[in-house]
């Protein structure tokens, strides 16, 4: 298609960074790397979808969503955590030793077994209780190992058709009970909450711990044991008949961080406990930053972090998928806009010239190769060249300076939870040069970033060191903290590491691997990521400056 013939349109655009938002996009311009079978497919282990933010996590489960019958998404907003989060009894009994992870799959295996009986036999209206019951009685009247799955599934038949709020709320408030009616002391505990557990004395909190862990062992796991493979022996046995429960947005502020990560564990628990139902599969999406979080505060004496790596279905994106992700979205876009129009990429942007690199190349380098680094990369190219033919280069740099700020805030936020330390941090990089050595974090600007750590209420590994610095005594010292926050930048992908000159520089993206105390001190330099050196200031060295003569066309 002739240059002549194009023109891009105010508020063009490619799509939307937020999947949920990108429906005139999404299914269209779906770029695939074998996840989608590896998903659908409910003998393979990967259920446990990993990535970064922006990486394609809820896109992936939108298309499953969209290509697969028998679908079931669950949203944890719908559910009553909050309820559990307010809980005094629950969070009295947590406070003086009392054990509720086995709590914490119970509520999900109840919830996944609902949902799933749910969909199988169409259970929308009280009435429908009836004949599900019937059916189920049926199949387990011959069988009295199953009795035990009857009963419970029959205690709670009545109430199939309500809200997943409802039905969590319902088994909260038992097993409150069952907790209260267990401790044994002549105190309100629903009254006293987490600080009157505190202040129990050493010999009541152990026997409250004691009669509480036994109510927790005897709580209707075993019941629900039974239910499982009641759904694996009887009821999903269809071959073709396949059954996907996903879960996503746990990354979202469903319920306070402390309570998430135990429910976010109980949660990858039941995902391996549901292996068991050969036609069912749970699928959950993890942010790589939260999976640490969880793992780091749940962790258990005897844990062993290798036993889930085959549950992870890792989203890593190559150049060349990203490419095929914008080629495709922009020809999308123009053939909608002229009919039967066969746009490319080189028909918009810029041609290389004197020492610049491809634009396309230009533009990946600049991203954490992700989708929604380049979705947003190219519709700030679009936006910059509006009511123009093509995107110059000079509008390609244009973009390139609002795009890297946006970059800039949104990496911040997404690695705000796992560092707090990061929204005082990241400031020591600006005006730095683009490669620069572990002695230029240091100054005035680095003194006022500690004070200002050392006062934050948050916590993670930076400020605890910035808060000992002012200790009597301390045994730590500032460098201790430099290399700590560049092991913060390098895990946030703000930063790579040169350890040789030799080797390439390293970076998280491609290595998937944490930048350790010893290799902080031992790298040769650091560099910035393309992404942010327009965001954060920072001043080009000739040998890496890779937009030599930019003219406009």
């Amino acid at each position: 298609m002739s240059d002549h013939d194009i023109l891009i349109k105010k508020n063009a655009s490619i799509g939307a960074i937020d999947a949920y938002a990108d429906s005139e996009f999404l299914f269209d311009c779906f770029i695939d790397s074998g996840w989608i079978d590896e998903l659908r497919d409910c003998e393979n282990h990967r259920s446990i979808v990993l990535g970064r933010t922006g990486s394609g996590k809820s896109a992936l489960l939108l298309q499953l969503q969209h290509t697969q019958n028998n679908v079931i998404r669950l949203d944890p907003t719908d559910f009553a955590f909050r309820f559990i989060e307010n809980s005094t009894v629950i969070k009295f009994f947590e406070t003086a030793g009392v054990n509720l992870d086995l709590f914490y799959r119970l509520l999900w295996r109840h919830v996944l077994v609902v949902e799933l009986l749910r969909r199988r036999y169409q259970l929308r209206h009280e009435s429908d209780s009836i004949g599900f019951l019937a059916t189920l009685n049926d199949l387990v009247k011959r069988d009295s190992g199953r009795r035990a799955a009857l009963d419970y599934l029959r205690s709670w038949g009545e109430s199939f058709w309500e809200t997943t709020e409802a039905r969590t709320r319902e088994l909260t408030t038992k097993f409150e009970s069952a907790l209260t009616s267990s401790a044994g002391v002549d105190i309100d505990v629903a009254k006293l909450g987490a600080e009157g557990a505190l202040k129990l004395g050493a010999e009541t909190k152990e026997q409250i711990a004691i009669r509480g862990n036994d109510v927790v062992n005897s709580i209707q796991i075993r019941e629900l044991r039974d239910v499982v493979k009641l759904l694996s022996e009887k009821i999903f046995i269809d071959e073709k008949s396949k059954y996907y429960v996903v879960v996503d947005q746990l990354d979202e502020e469903w319920v306070a961080s402390e309570a998430r990560f135990r429910l976010v564990r109980a949660l990858i628990e039941e995902v391996r406990a549901f292996r068991e139902i050969r036609n069912v599969k749970i699928i959950i999406a993890l942010r790589e930053d939260l999976l640490a979080e969880v793992i780091d505060f749940t962790r258990r004496a005897g844990f062993q972090e290798e036993k889930y790596q085959d549950y992870y279905l890792r989203l890593t994106w190559s150049k060349e998928g990203l490419s095929n992700l914008i080629e495709k979205r922009l020809s999308t876009l123009f053939r909608r806009q002229y009919t039967n129009a066969n746009v490319v990429f080189s028909d918009i942007f810029p041609s290389a010239k004197k020492k610049q690199k491809v634009a396309l190349t230009y533009i990946l380098e600049r991203t954490l190769l992700r989708p929604r680094d380049v979705i947003a990369f190219v519709n700030e190219c679009l936006h910059v060249a509006s009511e123009r033919q093509r995107v110059s280069w000079k509008a390609l740099k244009a973009a390139e300076a609002s795009y890297s700020k946006q970059r800039v805030n949104s990496l911040v936020e997404e690695w705000l939870s796992y560092y707090p330390s990061i929204a005082f941090t990241v400031d020591l990089l600006r005006d730095l040069p683009t490669r620069f050595q572990r002695s230029d974090i240091s100054g005035e600007r680095f003194e006022k970033t500690v004070e200002s750590m050392a006062c934050s209420d948050k916590g993670d590994a930076c400020i605890d060191i910035a808060r000992k610095l002012f200790e009597a005594g301390q045994t730590v010292s500032k460098g201790d903290l430099v290399d700590e926050i560049l092991r913060s930048f390098y895990r946030a992908g703000l930063i790579g590491a040169k350890f040789n000159a030799i080797e390439p520089t390293s970076w998280v993206s491609y290595h998937e691997k944490d930048l350790s105390r010893r290799d902080a001190r031992r790298a040769i330099n650091f560099q910035v990521h393309k992404m942010f050196w327009r965001g954060l200031g920072i001043r080009i060295l000739p040998e890496d400056d890779d937009s030599l003569d930019v003219e406009d066309e």
